[in-house]
């Protein structure tokens, strides 16, 4: 029986996601194969030869890259595409499978959507592959007809009438007048003729403007230069002809007529655009996937830092509180009863407080991040949380505060106090970095998308695009008298609340921070 549907091959050890796959390419009309192992996986795939397989790599006795790297040295399943799953995120692992000879990773927990688009853009790539492998072997074989063809010029006219009319490429052997002196069977029909009746007429009369021959014709350039000439034009029906002319000589070398070859290779052209355009957007796939890994890298090591840094923290905070506790008690101590006058130690005291306070501060930054709690969401006026913010920032006489809100309020889902923590931090921020006098701008923007953005900018020195990156990063700070946390902090709250938050900045001209939060429906009253 011929087989008309495509077949996947899926191998994984885990009986859930087997039915799973099972069922819903069944449903899709694809012939399903399973195989709970790596060796079975081979044995399958060496015998049924899928479409496609989608290969889970970690699998019992021989793991799913030594599967990979064994289906893609047998010459039997070498082009079978071989879509990985994983659950793991290790770019190790993925580059290895790569290049073993894999075409993609779908990662686990996977979505049925996810899984049907991406094979069908495999599957359609593959099929253009196979279509372009046909023709380029239906155009070797053409080729190969066409020099046994006129090498077959110099037997009986009915030898080569025979021949030619065999041939489904339109050829016809013209004399430098352009008149057509034999013609085959296809050539004539393409104009609706028969080949008697076009022997002894001009050839531009039945391709041309009927009146002279055609600029580009590769017949009349064979001609003038003596050699094979060739033209791929496009007529106004938008067919796409590739042409050759191909001069014929006789014993004596005297160029008696030029053989007109002229292919119809539309089709041709139009998969080899289709097959560029899916290697285009397989190509983007890879961009975004590899961007998709990198964001994802870099999320898991400042986790990890910051697990680092909590335990750090939970770690000592007891041992270090208890002596900044002693030394700021006796600090108070020897204030009271030190002489007032003597100033150069009122400023040692003084000096020492500052600084246990900056401990004391330090480590609260620390527990504060390792430690954040969930939000406690409940519904707020985000403009009334900016105010209140501003209100809370201390902003000195000299720094204007430009606001810029809409007309209607805007709620979100928030914890209040995380918010305004967030949002004083930023401001905070941007206290900081106006020396003396200058402005802060606080704009609130409903954005199209269900969301709304809160800008806050300065008219500071703005950053350098080398510390841009690393602003949110704990521990990070350009001040003299700053510890780094604030920042990061924020960045932890906002996507805590399902936002994002940028800093944008041009040397010289003052920093933007902006942050995207989800918006509410409007309370009912």
């Amino acid at each position: 029986m011929e087989k008309n549907r495509e077949t996947v091959l899926i191998v994984d050890d885990e009986p859930e996601n087997l039915s799973v796959l099972n069922d819903h390419l069944d449903s899709m009309g694809f012939e399903v194969l399973v195989a709970k192992n790596g060796e079975e996986a081979l044995k399958r795939a060496i015998i049924a030869v899928p479409d496609i397989i989608l290969l889970d790599v970690l699998t019992p006795e021989i793991n799913g890259i030594e599967t990979c790297r064994r289906i893609k040295s047998d010459e039997t399943t070498s082009d079978i595409p071989v879509i990985f799953l994983t659950a793991l995120e290790d770019m190790e692992i993925k580059i290895k499978g790569f290049e073993a000879g894999a075409v993609d990773f779908i990662t686990k927990p996977f979505h049925i959507r996810e899984i049907s688009a991406r094979l069908e853009t495999h599957l359609s790539l593959r099929r253009m592959q196979r279509e372009l492998v046909r023709k380029n072997k239906q155009l070797q074989q053409e080729i190969e007809n066409h020099h046994r063809t006129e090498k077959a010029l110099r037997s009986s006219e009915a030898q080569k009438q025979a021949i030619l009319d065999g041939i489904t490429t339109n050829i016809a052997f013209v004399n430098e007048n352009m008149e057509i002196l034999w013609v085959n069977k296809a050539a004539a029909e393409s104009v609706r003729r028969t080949p008697h009746s076009m022997i002894g007429r001009r050839c531009y009369e039945f391709w041309g403007d009927f009146e002279k021959p055609c600029t580009s014709c590769p017949a009349v350039k064979a001609f003038q230069t003596r050699k094979t000439e060739h033209v791929t034009i496009t007529t106004p029906d938008g067919r796409i002809w590739d042409e050759k002319g191909e001069p014929v000589f006789d014993a004596s070398e005297n160029l008696i007529g030029v053989v007109e070859i002229a292919e119809d290779i539309t089709d041709r052209k139009r998969a080899e655009q289709q097959l560029q355009e899916y290697s285009n957007r397989l190509e983007e796939m890879v961009k975004e996937r590899t961007a998709e890994l990198q964001r994802a890298q870099k999320e898991l090591l400042e986790k990890e830092r910051l697990a680092v840094l909590g335990h750090f923290a939970g770690s000592i905070s007891h041992e270090i509180r208890n002596p900044l506790a002693v030394i700021d008690g006796s600090v108070y101590i020897l204030k009271t009863k030190a002489d007032k006058s003597d100033e150069r130690l009122q400023r040692h005291l003084e000096r020492i407080g500052r600084n246990v306070k900056k401990c004391t501060n330090i480590i609260e930054s620390l527990l504060n991040l390792s430690r954040m709690k969930k939000p406690v969401e409940g519904h707020c006026n985000l403009v009334e949380l900016v105010l209140e913010s501003i209100h809370g920032g201390k902003i000195p006489h000299s720094v204007e505060t430009v606001t810029n809100f809409p007309e209607n309020p805007v709620f979100i889902n928030a914890d209040r106090e995380q918010i305004r923590m967030a949002l004083k931090n930023i401001i905070q921020n941007a206290k900081q970095a106006i020396n003396r006098a200058g402005t802060i701008t606080v704009a609130v923007r409903r954005l199209k998308s269900e969301s709304v953005e809160i800008a806050i900018s300065d008219s500071g020195p703005g950053i350098a695009s080398e510390n841009l990156e690393r602003v949110f990063e704990p521990l990070f700070t350009t001040k003299t008298h700053g510890i780094g946390f604030g920042l990061s902090i924020t960045k932890m709250i906002i996507e805590n609340h399902g936002g994002s938050i940028r800093a944008e900045s041009t040397p010289g001209s003052g920093a933007e921070f902006i942050a995207t939060i989800p918006v509410a429906e409007r309370p009912a009253y």
